[in-house]
């Protein structure tokens, strides 16, 4: 026999790889019975399955969080907006009221100032009408001066909310991106942890079927048959 032409050291070898030969025969005739029992282990079916646990599980942090942040953004807009309507409704006022009191001003300086002629005689005299049109002039100059600040500064109350409700807007779109990222990483890191759980799982039931003699170095092998590791 072929055997026979062997030397002790080849039939040792030989006797070593065949006994390896048929602990790993089986093995996998033990992986494929347990494969029938339990069925296979699909890992892109047990990612979409460990993906909508992982969901689950990461998607209440992520959805107050973005609810907070989104709330806050909310209040800063409705503040911002509330404070600037109650300066523009007190400019109003202010405009109204000094544009009232000058022009009574001006109608109470011209009442004194005609009865100051008519007592002299000279009510109707060229005196008169120039010096109301004096005062007429120097209180429409007033009033425009004044109108002009008020609009200059209700230019800079409008242009500054539209500043800070463009930078909330650019800023609400960042955070908003920067959270669903982190939603994403965490659900995808979840899964792979979920997935591999179950792997393990998987390996481990089998790996309690084997005769302690097939159990040696094994469990790390079926998680590579299985694909939880590359």
């Amino acid at each position: 026999m072929a055997s026979d032409l062997l030397s002790p050291d080849q039939r040792a070898d030989q006797l070593i790889l065949n006994s390896y030969k048929e602990l790993a025969n089986r093995r996998n005739q033990a992986f494929k019975d347990y494969e029938g029992a339990k069925g296979p282990f699909n890992l892109d079916e047990v990612l979409v399955a460990k993906r909508a646990e992982a969901r689950e599980q990461i998607n209440p942090y992520y959805d107050e969080t973005l609810s907070n942040y989104l709330t806050g953004v909310r209040r800063k807009i409705e503040r911002s907006s509330a404070d600037t309507s109650d300066l523009l409704a007190e400019l109003d006022a202010t405009t109204e009221s000094f544009t009232g009191s000058t022009k009574l001003k001006l109608t109470e300086s011209i009442n004194k100032a005609r009865e100051g002629f008519a007592d002299v005689g000279l009510f109707e005299s060229g005196a008169r009408f120039r010096s109301e049109g004096l005062a007429e002039a120097e209180t429409g100059q007033t009033l425009t001066d004044f109108g002009r600040r008020a609009e200059l500064k209700r230019k800079g109350l409008t242009s500054g909310l539209s500043r800070t409700l463009e930078d909330v807007g650019l800023q609400s779109k960042q955070q908003e991106r920067d959270i669903e990222r982190g939603r994403f990483t965490d659900i995808e890191t979840r899964t792979g942890q979920l997935a591999k759980e179950a792997g393990q799982q998987y390996a481990t039931g089998l790996y309690q079927t084997l005769p302690p003699e097939l159990q040696a170095n094994t469990n790390f092998d079926i998680l590579k048959q299985i694909g939880i590791y590359s």
